[in-house]
């Protein structure tokens, strides 16, 4: 299942009340980025596995979800995100690792519930994951 798909699922099982609407679609533009969310409180919730879209939600309420090749996660929300560069090509890309998926569906679990906090109290916790599952709260913060 596409990391959108199960957080969405995730989600709609804590929080019957909230609406999320996964989008399986590449972002070509800001304007469809604005076209798509249209509304300007809407909670955006980055798993983009390029960095051309990431770029396109940045600046917007936005919670970045990414990983590395190397079994490394981030939780960034947008105002201390910076868009990284792209994976190089040499490089296997984590998402299309059959060994990488329980590490995934983990750092899925874990956005789902930063996701949470933050609609329970507004609260914003940024995270680095590493694979041996050492949790650093990069910040917290509303």
């Amino acid at each position: 299942m596409q990391k959108a798909h199960a957080m969405a699922v995730a989600l709609n099982l804590k929080s019957p009340p909230t609406n999320y609407y996964p989008i399986d679609a590449k972002i070509e533009s800001v304007d469809h980025v604005n076209g798509i969310v249209g509304d300007d409180d809407a909670l955006i919730i980055d798993c983009f596995d390029n960095t051309e879209s990431r770029g396109f939600v940045h600046g917007k309420n936005c919670l970045h979800v990414g990983f590395s090749p190397q079994y490394t996660a981030e939780m960034i929300w947008d105002e201390t995100y910076s868009v990284p560069n792209d994976i190089p090509e040499d490089q296997d890309d984590i998402c299309d690792m059959t060994e990488a998926i329980p590490f995934i569906n983990f750092i899925v679990s874990l956005a789902c519930m930063n996701v949470s906090q933050f609609l329970d109290n507004g609260d914003k916790v940024d995270m680095l994951v590493t694979n041996k599952v050492k949790i650093r709260y990069l910040r917290r913060g509303k």
